[in-house]
């Protein structure tokens, strides 16, 4: 215990000897966190709010105008087995002729001497759940048309809504891409910070040599101080980006109006956290490793 207790003293020691280096190693480390972690927030909200906006979207399912009742009733009952499907509603041709009127307004006389029978009975199917269950259940009603008998056709739009998945998942491999970069930037800058602290206390190391210290106790110090750059900064960054969340969620009325409660946000997970915290403390350890181990800071 008390072995561990003056490495720490150490580690300390030399980390609060330069000051301006501790600001500019930790500024560079959270910066870099920010960038990967803010990633990663955005995606995962956009994807909690294409679930959320995904629930209750509907698919016009067009059937054909002689479709026999039989047909018809093998069709609502296909509609119903579908995951993810809540609602099969039947919409008949003067039921349908009233909605377009309403949705027209003023113009609503452009298709008031149609006649009923001329659009055709269809149903309406209402899909909610998660945004890969939504699209899966439009594909597979999708590909009913002009297969199933009595089925002519099936409206399902390629809205914002398969977009912003398409969105999330590319946010989340440019993120991934992203990490790497990260990852390797904060080893370079805290393999550089310890190599100054490692060359500067070289008559140090020397005298400690000569007193019989071996080379990992010697080394301690070291890891622990690139160790600790790595978790402080990663923490900074959490700090910084659960600020900037809370700033925002505060205001995402007057930002986002009623497109977005309050509710549907959300901050990273615990457990991504404890990820980027022992993320940055295998970056800060590799680069002090990397630091102690170059023969020309041990000259």
């Amino acid at each position: 215990m008390y072995g561990i207790a003056f490495q720490i003293r150490r580690a300390l020691f030399g980390v609060w000897r330069r000051p301006v280096s501790l600001t500019l190693t930790l500024g560079s480390i959270a910066l870099s966190f920010c960038l990967v972690g803010g990633v990663f927030l955005v995606a995962q909200n956009l994807s909690r709010l294409t679930d959320d906006w995904g629930s209750g979207a509907t698919v016009a399912v067009d059937l054909t105008h002689d479709v026999p009742p039989a047909d018809a009733a093998r069709v609502a009952q296909a509609l119903r087995e579908t995951p993810g499907v809540k609602q099969v509603t039947r919409v008949r041709p003067d039921e349908a002729k009233a909605r377009l009127m309403k949705q027209l307004g003023p113009d609503a006389d452009v298709v008031a001497d149609v006649e009923p029978d001329f659009l055709p009975t269809s149903f309406e199917v209402t899909v909610s759940g998660p945004r890969a269950t939504v699209v899966a259940a439009q594909q597979r009603m999708a590909r009913m048309a002009g297969v199933v008998p009595g089925v002519e056709a099936v409206r399902t739009v390629e809205t914002w809504f398969h977009k912003l998945g398409r969105l999330v998942t590319g946010l989340r491999v440019a993120g991934a891409a992203l990490a790497l970069l990260v990852l390797a930037a904060c080893v370079y800058i805290v393999m550089i910070t310890i190599r100054l602290q490692f060359v500067d206390r070289r008559s140090e190391r020397q005298v400690m040599r000569l007193m019989g210290a071996t080379e990992r106790f010697i080394r301690s110090p070291y890891l622990l101080e690139g160790a600790g750059y790595g978790v402080l900064g990663a923490a900074l960054a959490l700090g910084l980006l659960f600020g900037v969340f809370w700033f925002l969620s505060t205001r995402v009325d007057s930002l986002f109006g009623t497109a977005v409660r309050v509710d549907q946000l959300g901050f990273l997970p615990w457990a991504h956290v404890g990820y980027g915290l022992a993320l940055g403390a295998f970056c800060g350890l590799v680069g002090a490793t990397l630091a102690t181990r170059s023969r020309e800071a041990d000259v």
